[in-house]
Parts: structure tokens; sequence; C-alpha cells
């Protein structure tokens, strides 16, 4: 299995193809909900912790990546949640970020 948490991959510099253009047109779309259908293995886990990282704020992260220079102009407060079911290993988990 890979790994599926955005801050290790980042923070021990290893090969991260940048999805962060399809993270940024997601939060800053008018629409309220995204279901992700996709096959197993295709990344979901990964975009979704993505998702967590980014809402919690972690800048660091991001640096060198498309979503970090669209961030430095964007300065809204509003509040977002994230809810995460993996349906595989029936593990759910809601959790609400303020950003």
């Amino acid at each position: 299995m890979g790994v599926q948490m955005f801050d290790w991959i980042r923070e021990r510099g290893s090969v991260y193809v940048d999805k962060t253009e399809y993270v940024w047109k997601m939060v800053t779309a008018d629409a309220v909900n995204f279901f992700l259908s996709r096959p197993r293995r295709f990344g979901k886990s990964l975009l979704v912790d993505t998702l967590r990282c980014y809402f919690e704020g972690r800048k660091e992260l991001f640096e060198g990546l498309y979503i970090y220079d669209k961030e430095k102009v964007k300065n809204k407060n509003r509040r977002n949640s994230l809810t995460n079911r993996q349906t595989a290993g029936k593990d759910y988990t809601t959790t609400e970020r303020q950003r």
C-alpha cells in the first residue's frame, strides 16, 4: 500500500505529483458538497488528507505547489466541514476545521 498522508509525503521530501490545482478548485467553488467516486487505489484518501492539511492551515506543506501562490492572494475567513468516510475499512470519521 502507498502512503496516504499528505504531511508525511511532504515533510520527508517524497515524490508528490501536484494535484493541488484540483484542491484549489474545490475549496473556491460555490458547491456545497463533493462526492468523490473513483476506483480503488486511485488517490481518494490522499486527496482527503490534502484537504485536511489545507483546512488546518499548514501552509508550509504547500510551499512550491500550485495552491501556495493562489492562497497568498486569498484570505477568506470561513468555517469548513470535512467529512471522511472510508467504506472499505468502515472507518467513519467526521471532523470540523476552523481556518
